[in-house]
């Protein structure tokens, strides 16, 4: 259920971005894309990985759902007066760095979705953590058909600007975050959600969240960092490009991502050894699916771009093709560290997404100046598979998984996890159902 779920939100989103590209062109898609992308970095940089310490205590057996997601709720609420005041500070520093075709609107309506975003990176994995994986498909999938659907009347109604794109993407941010509230109501019980002070549990979860939270920051900043970079050295016109290569480039890696965010609740809920062998399976699976996925993008990119889009896209073809091998390499990451927050030390795992964010940041600011945005793409795919190599190493290290473990064919029982139980729970297979 949660892949069709996934694959209509980014088949929506996909279409979403198109029909802004062509109204806008690539420095108007430029215009909107950097704002967006920076309140994007700022909520991940200030939401602190509260899921991630959420997570950690819940697969341990230290706290319960009901606790886990009050503390939750009450943390995204704080996150995100943070996120906001972080925001303005940036755009001030950034200004004079920023191009002057992007508008004081499109940053304030950037900036308002950002407490938004901050409470979704902690709501939907607590969701997922606590089984609630076919709700949390069908909240994202109605998110993106409002935002499709908004986009469309927009366009209809009126020429459309970067300030409106980013209207209808604040809504969507919106939504999402009360959607996700009323499926963990529905979960957990509507008396979950009420805030509570954070008192010892809730210091001991922020103490832990702070530990794996370079981690999260620098997956996240591999993934879209390298698009800011451009913007910066390169101009608005390859930045639209380059996002475009991005955005579709992504389609290889969702359907892994999708795995990933499954894995979560036998990551969480399974016996150590069960978890682990879970996480192998639900790997190896990730690796097919992107592998095939990023073959076919690879091959098509072109027809795709220049039908799609239209021959002034052309220059996104090739960073499109490298993008797409390289998320191989991320749906490695993703499947992996939904486990490694488990059972490995989090400075490490923190450790080792860091290193692989330093060399992407390194190589794009090496590459760019006269690679342009194939000279990212390259960056970025270094970023991606070093990323995927540290956790195998702690993988290897921490659960005695060899590191070719993960590219074995997935077995046909974890073929038949893909599909729904009728609970709508996460498709975990037998080896990681263990006791409960």
């Amino acid at each position: 259920m949660l892949m069709v779920a996934r694959f209509a939100q980014f088949g929506m989103l996909f279409a979403f971005n198109v029909v802004a590209s062509r109204a806008l062109g690539p420095a108007g898609r430029g215009d909107y894309v950097v704002p967006a992308t920076i309140a994007i970095v700022i909520g991940v940089i200030t939401h602190l990985s509260i899921e991630g310490g959420l997570g950690r205590l819940l697969a341990r057996g230290e706290t319960d759902r009901a606790v886990a997601t009050r503390l939750g709720v009450s943390a995204s609420l704080a996150v995100g007066g943070l996120g906001l005041a972080t925001y303005a500070l940036l755009c001030v520093a950034l200004q004079p760095a920023l191009p002057g075709s992007i508008s004081d609107g499109s940053l304030i309506l950037a900036g308002a979705a950002i407490p938004f975003i901050s409470s979704s990176f902690i709501l939907a994995t607590l969701l997922l953590r606590l089984g609630g994986v076919r709700v949390y498909g069908l909240t994202m999938a109605l998110s993106a058909s409002l935002q499709l659907g908004g986009i469309g009347a927009a366009t209809l109604a009126t020429e459309l600007t970067p300030e409106l794109v980013l209207s209808v993407v604040l809504a969507a941010h919106v939504l999402t975050t009360l959607g996700l509230l009323v499926a963990l109501a529905r979960l957990v019980g509507g008396r979950a959600l009420r805030p509570v002070r954070p008192g010892a549990l809730g210091r001991r979860v922020l103490g832990l969240s702070l530990r794996i939270h370079p981690a999260a920051v620098a997956i996240f900043l591999v993934m879209r960092l390298d698009l800011v970079i451009v913007g910066l050295i390169a101009g608005q016109a390859a930045t639209g490009r380059y996002s475009v290569s991005k955005s579709v480039a992504e389609m290889a890696f969702l359907a892994a991502s999708s795995l990933a965010l499954a894995a979560l609740h036998g990551q969480t809920q399974a016996e150590e050894d069960a978890a682990l062998g879970h996480t192998v399976e639900q790997t190896r699976m990730a690796v097919a699916v992107s592998t095939v996925l990023a073959l076919v993008l690879a091959l098509t990119a072109y027809p795709l771009v220049y039908f799609l889009y239209g021959q002034e896209w052309t220059a996104a073809v090739v960073p499109l093709a490298l993008l797409a091998l390289g998320g191989v390499g991320l749906a490695i990451e993703a499947a992996v560290r939904g486990l490694l927050i488990r059972i490995a030390p989090l400075s490490q795992i923190s450790l080792a997404a860091t290193a692989a964010l330093v060399l992407n940041v390194a190589l794009a600011i090496a590459f760019i100046p006269t690679f342009g945005i194939v000279g990212a793409a390259v960056a970025s795919v270094v970023g991606y598979w070093a990323a995927a190599a540290g956790a195998l190493l702690l993988l290897r290290r921490h659960g005695g998984t060899p590191l070719v473990a993960v590219f074995h064919p997935p077995s046909v029982r974890t073929v038949r996890g893909l599909f729904p139980n009728r609970s709508g729970r996460a498709p975990v297979d037998d080896a990681a159902t263990g006791p409960r």
